[in-house]
């Protein structure tokens, strides 16, 4: 049940979507979805947590980084077939 839920199709395919612009800036999952986060002009502050100088390092790191509209589009597509509320716990 468990495997069923979480290491399913979708899931899979869609991280591979991301891991093309990961690949393309030479960043990690984490910092690629800060960029993003810091990238959407609603958004003033992110607010990061790291267990190490090593975490803090790469988070800081990130605010070099500026997304094009296609990689943001791609996030924002990700999310959405995401989204949908697939599990119903408790039922």
């Amino acid at each position: 049940m468990y495997y069923d839920r979480y290491l399913s199709t979708v899931n899979f395919t869609e991280v591979d979507h991301l891991k093309k612009i990961v690949n393309a800036h030479d960043q990690n999952m984490a910092q690629l979805a800060l960029a993003q986060v810091l990238g959407n002009p609603a958004v003033t502050s992110a607010i990061i947590g790291a267990s190490s100088i090593k975490q803090l390092e790469e988070n800081l790191g990130t605010s070099d980084v500026k997304l094009t509209k296609e990689e943001s589009k791609v996030f924002d597509e990700v999310r959405l077939e995401l989204r949908p509320p697939r599990f119903f716990y408790g039922r």
